[in-house]
């Protein structure tokens, strides 16, 4: 058997295969969701949605946040200020520094790409029977708890 292959439909009967099949399942339906439609990084995408959340950031607030190392995020907010998705102004706290808020084609540029993701996700769910249905509903509370968790293997480096 495959190491990524899940072992078949059914609860899982352990803790380590119910981990590796929700591993497997979150990896692949994160692969089948990926935003197409115009020239962004995942990683764009996610800083972009977490600073038009969480924004005005700092860089370096954006980078701890999106658990990545702070040249990873100067290239991603540099991306983003390439498109015209953010914007950068002088931290009022700290003249050396300075924040990035989320323009309003960044806010457009969210908006088709969380449209097209929901379109992704309903279409993968269109084989779905109304009981698999309740159980995906019923399942969100844990789901969103787990990818709200501040502890993952980001930790371990």
């Amino acid at each position: 058997m495959l190491a990524d292959a899940a072992p078949g439909p059914g609860p899982a009967t352990t803790e380590e295969e119910l981990t590796s099949r929700l591993t497997t399942a979150i990896s692949r339906i994160s692969r089948r969701i990926r935003v197409r439609s115009f020239n962004m990084t995942y990683g764009a995408l996610s800083a972009l949605a977490t600073i038009d959340r969480s924004g005005p950031l700092r860089p370096a607030d954006l980078a701890a946040a999106e658990r990545v190392t702070r040249p990873t995020i100067t290239r991603i907010v540099a991306e983003l200020e390439s498109h015209g998705f953010i914007t950068r102004t002088d931290d009022p706290d700290d003249g050396r520094a300075f924040l990035v808020s989320v323009t309003a084609a960044g806010i457009i540029a969210l908006k088709k790409a969380r449209a097209e993701r929901a379109k992704d996700v309903t279409d993968l769910m269109e084989g779905l029977t109304e009981a698999e249905i309740d159980t995906v509903h019923h399942a969100l509370p844990a789901l969103e708890k787990i990818a709200l968790h501040v502890s993952t293997g980001a930790d371990r480096r």
